[in-house]
């Protein structure tokens, strides 16, 4: 252990003298007062110079907003997600985000860990009881599955979290793990692509019952319709 921590740093200590300090980005600001939530202002990004995923996006998110982004593949909308969520930093323009501002990002393709179905979906809130799990599993159409697997909750995932597990599962226990957060803003990407209908109009009306703003990117026509507020990119 005490090698591999020394060869740790090594590397990192090499890669530090090739890549400069990054001072905080004057593009990302927080507000204490600001409203809406998030707000984006000529925003765009590109993994390589000239090269834009996508540019001039103008974007508001006020409190309790339910917004789906449709667009052809390719068009940046998972990136756009991204860089809401602040994985990535715009390249151009501006993020205002309310200050402090919780945010719950599920991806089209959630990881899992090492450990058990509960402890996959106490990741989002570390202070949960079980009731909270299972009521955060229940929204997510998950509940009913867990209880019949024979260790229940305490089913444990393989390393790579991908034990028996269809990709509708995961993205569950993905999405079950967000809502336990009880986040101001949840970004969805595609989480429906691999459900049935009945669990995706399930997972939809959980949806539209949060209290939260949300972000849902989707392709599929029943989505699109449940939406008030569409943005194209």
């Amino acid at each position: 252990m005490l090698a591999g921590l020394s060869r740790s740093k090594v590397s990192y200590e090499q890669l530090y003298e090739l890549f400069p300090v990054i001072a905080p980005l004057p593009a990302i600001q927080k507000d204490p007062s600001a409203d809406p939530l998030v707000r984006l202002c000529d925003a765009g990004f590109a993994y390589k110079p000239a090269h834009m995923v996508f540019d001039h996006v103008n974007l508001s998110v006020s409190q309790g907003e339910k917004i789906v982004i449709e667009g052809e593949s390719g068009k940046g909308k998972s990136t756009l997600m991204k860089v809401i969520a602040g994985l990535y930093a715009p390249a151009k323009g501006t993020i205002f985000y309310k200050d402090p501002l919780s945010i719950s990002y599920v991806p089209q393709d959630p990881s899992l860990f090492t450990g058990t179905i509960l402890e996959n979906i106490r990741m989002g809130n570390g202070c949960a009881d079980k009731q909270a799990i299972e009521e955060a599993a229940e929204k997510a159409g998950l509940h009913e599955w867990i209880e019949n697997l024979p260790h229940g909750y305490d089913t444990h995932l393989d390393v790579l979290g991908k034990q028996n597990l269809s990709q509708g599962q995961m993205q569950r226990i993905a999405i079950a793990r967000a809502l336990l957060r009880k986040a101001d803003l949840y970004l969805f990407d595609e989480i429906t692509s691999a459900l049935d209908p009945v669990t995706e109009n399930k997972i939809l009306d959980t949806i539209e019952s949060l209290d939260g703003a949300v972000l849902l990117i989707s392709h599929k026509e029943n989505v699109l319709a449940r939406f008030d507020r569409k943005i194209r990119i």
